[in-house]
């Protein structure tokens, strides 16, 4: 496995606020899903971003709705060349030069006194404006006459529709270490959704909402404190004290390790191949200075040793964001692909390698369904990949995922319109046809994106051979039914799952409640050992061919009668809709109620769902199918219960 789970609340608590603002904020934007993701990285580890891209693709918008969402003084200024200094950080003081005869400037709500800064247009203002952000930026020191004043600047975001090349630019380049590309929407689906936007906010509504609130910030002033005043809003809303501040002291307290071998060298080749690309992407020897007429000037790698430093404590936040301690994984490297590179196509060339990089990485990671099921969540629920570099990574691991028996979990992907399985030479179908998946053979026949024709004939030519032998084989299993009960059913027919494994829900996992544990006496060896007031668990999902079929559960009970137990067949079934598209359906086949389970005298014994068999049936021939055990009642615990095996039999 990649990575341990080490939860620690105030991460798991900024993690929780960040994903869920940016799921907020990006219903708002269309497509701009990789910039927020970009903004909120340079917002949760202080490392300021640059957003490139043409007028009118809502740079300005994404910062605006993200610094909304955090409780935190900011300011916000359009660059122009003739702007003024003072202008940026205040004017000159004239009682300090009244009284000591001392050039200083009053920065009372300006840039020195804000925590988040957005510089919209930043190329267009002059060499002065220029030099004073640099100190600004970087050093977080603002020269105010004699003094070097700190200032509590924690993140700036800055955008512009034009950039330069001219190495004489690159200071200014190397203060926004992340830098990321917004273009305009292309013809189709995306850009018909601009037509469709709701209308939240007009400027009237805006400005009345302004004076509203200083009337009511001005009528409380003395009563409530900052934090009170922005608490109403604090699920939706990061403080900057409460929560980042806080999360980079935590991390600060622990010891820093060093990195997994497998992170570090994939770091420093990206490193090494992002600084020998030239202006047009290229691999070629890049020269360490230019003469001009009256200069020399040092051309500069573009992930400088600076750089390196400051990606490698963004890796550690993220780990630790992501509850992986100090130690990050190869998913924590793809922010790399905004800090390597000034041009477009020098973007394109190390976005492409570092996609490239980290999916030849992660099939050898995936070795069990323990671990298949962490890399699924780990992608799922990173902050700093985009939904389209999920996708990518999914389509790139299907196969894999098939192999490591995380069957549930392929099925859930497949529905997911950014995961293509034809991807990595379209080998989830082989994975699937080896393991016998029918379930999501059945999905990727339905998906136009890979051709399952030779599949398609290779099972008819095993439909016609097994032909011959259907009617003697049904035939069989019949007479065996009717003659020894329970004993009955070709291996087909029976599908047997340990308990241990099967059963999720509420507080399954947790000690002295509901956890696995060895029992010599089970048939599996493992079994379910439930302590618990109110039951909530069901299986995974099984998955049964049409017909009708008997549901069995293997189970020891040492002390007195249970609470009475309600039980559940549930059932997923699949049929074609529109557009020939997979649709899923579902619902409840049979339900027993206040079943009363007694003392079994320390053995195991086998127990039949009164309600069966059921009718299994599915337009596709395949369903899936779960059980589920729960309770209505917490009047008295549930003790000493360890469930065996579940098991589906065909009637």
């Amino acid at each position: 496995m990649i990575g341990a789970r080490l939860h620690h609340p105030i991460a798991a608590a900024v993690h929780a606020k960040a994903k869920k603002i940016l799921k907020e904020i990006s219903q708002d934007l269309v497509d701009r899903d990789e910039c927020l993701r970009v903004l909120m990285l340079g917002l949760l580890t202080g490392q300021n971003v640059l957003i490139l891209g043409p007028p009118g693709t809502a740079k300005t918008k994404a910062v605006h709705d993200l610094f909304a969402c955090v409780n935190a003084t900011s300011y916000k200024s359009l660059l122009h060349a003739s702007m003024s200094t003072e202008t940026l950080v205040g004017p000159v003081d004239l009682s300090v030069l009244k009284k000591e005869s001392q050039i200083m400037v009053n920065t009372k709500g300006m840039l020195p006194t804000a925590e988040l800064v957005f510089l919209d247009e930043i190329f267009k203002a002059n060499r002065n404006v220029l030099s004073i952000l640099l100190g600004l930026l970087n050093e977080r020191v603002f020269a105010n006459g004699p003094n070097n004043e700190p200032v509590p600047l924690h993140f700036t975001a800055a955008a512009s529709n034009e950039t330069f090349l001219d190495p004489g630019q690159s200071p200014l380049l190397d203060r926004f270490p992340l830098r990321v590309f917004v273009g305009g929407l292309p013809r189709g689906t995306l850009r018909d959704q601009l037509t469709e936007q709701e209308r939240k906010s007009r400027p009237h509504r805006r400005y009345h909402a302004a004076v509203a609130e200083a009337k009511a910030d001005a009528a409380a002033a003395g009563e409530v404190t900052p934090e009170c005043a922005s608490a109403k809003d604090g699920a939706m809303r990061l403080d900057l004290d409460a929560d980042i501040y806080a999360l980079l002291d935590a991390l600060d307290e622990m010891r820093i390790t060093k990195f997994p071998i497998d992170v570090h060298t994939m770091l420093m080749t990206l490193v090494d191949y992002a600084n020998s690309l030239n202006a047009a992407g290229e691999e070629k020897p890049q020269p360490e200075s230019i003469q001009t007429r009256s200069q020399e000037v040092y051309c500069g790698d573009v992930v400088t040793n600076r750089g390196i430093v400051m990606f490698s404590d963004m890796l550690r936040i993220s780990a630790f964001l992501h509850g992986r301690g100090t130690k990050p994984c190869v998913l924590d490297l793809w922010p790399l692909s905004y800090m390597s590179w000034r041009t477009k196509k020098q973007r394109d060339a190390v976005t492409k390698r570092m996609l490239a990089e980290i999916c030849r990485a992660l099939p050898p990671l995936i070795r069990n369904h323990e671990e298949a099921r962490w890399m699924v969540g780990a992608i799922r629920d990173h902050l700093f990949l985009p939904n389209a570099v999920k996708g990518a990574l999914y389509s790139e691991i299907l196969a894999d995922l098939v192999r490591a028996g995380a069957e549930d979990e392929v099925f859930n992907l497949l529905q997911d319109p950014n995961v293509d399985p034809s991807r990595n030479d379209g080998k989830v179908l082989q994975a699937a046809k080896d393991g016998k998946h029918q379930l999501i053979l059945t999905m990727l026949r339905q998906d136009d994106r890979i051709d399952t024709s030779a599949l398609d004939r290779e099972e008819e030519e095993e439909r016609q051979r097994a032909a011959a032998e259907n009617s003697k084989t049904r035939a069989l299993s019949q007479s065996s039914s009717s003659s020894s009960s329970w004993g009955s059913g070709s291996a087909s027919d029976r599908v047997k799952l340990s308990a241990a494994q099967a059963f999720r829900g509420k507080n399954v996992g947790e000690p002295n409640w509901i956890r696995a544990m060895k029992d010599d006496k089970s048939s599996e060896g493992q079994v379910l050992r439930i302590r618990e007031y109110r039951l909530d668990i069901f299986t995974t999902n099984i998955q049964l061919s049409n017909g009708m079929w008997d549901f069995l559960l293997r189970f020891k009970l040492d002390d007195s009668a249970l609470p009475k137990i309600n039980i559940e067949v549930n059932v997923q079934t699949a049929a074609i809709g529109a557009d020939n598209q997979v649709v899923w359906t579902s619902n409840t086949l049979a339900r027993a109620k206040d079943v009363q389970l007694v003392p079994t005298k320390g053995f195991y014994i086998q127990w039949r769902f009164p309600e069966g068999p059921v009718n299994v049936q599915s337009s596709k021939g395949m369903s899936k199918v779960s059980l589920r055990m729960f309770t209505t009642s917490s009047e008295k615990r549930i003790d000493n219960l360890y469930l065996d095996t579940v098991e589906a039999r065909a009637a």
